[in-house]
């Protein structure tokens, strides 16, 4: 059988996946709500309605990852108005720790990935991707 690239971006998507589980299981996340950590820590006093358009999905679907941050002592929630869809979300000091380490740990297997890949050819596939993105949002 032969490889499409289709393939070839789902083989790498879960093995991305399966080494940043491994290795952030030990701070008490999986990659999603490390990427999550990382973007608050980045943009503290953002909403979960800004993440949601970051990310380009529903509300609702952040919801779940944000109460397991909060409920990991990673994050804390500020009502404005007392309208729930306003929450400022903020790091607390132990989710600056795990954010640091979240940060070395996608550092890591970022240069796992890259290696022996020049930086002109990491750049091309950067332009290609972004290309291939606008293509399919046209």
């Amino acid at each position: 059988m032969e490889k499409e690239i289709n393939d070839y971006f789902r083989e790498i998507t879960q093995e991305l996946y399966a080494e940043a589980e491994s290795r952030l299981e030990k701070y008490g996340l999986v990659k999603g709500q490390a990427q999550l950590l990382l973007l608050i820590r980045d943009n503290e006093g953002c909403t979960q309605k800004d993440l949601a358009n970051y990310y380009n999905v529903k509300y609702s679907s952040i919801s779940e990852r944000l109460n397991k941050l909060e409920n990991a002592g990673f994050i804390v929630r500020q009502h404005e108005d007392g309208n729930f869809k306003n929450n400022r979300l903020y790091i607390t000091p132990e989710g600056k720790t795990a954010a640091v380490q979240c940060r070395r740990v996608i550092k890591e297997i970022d240069a796992k990935l890259y290696k022996g890949i020049s930086k002109k050819d990491i750049s091309t596939f950067e332009k290609i991707l972004k290309k291939m993105i606008d293509n399919l949002n046209v």
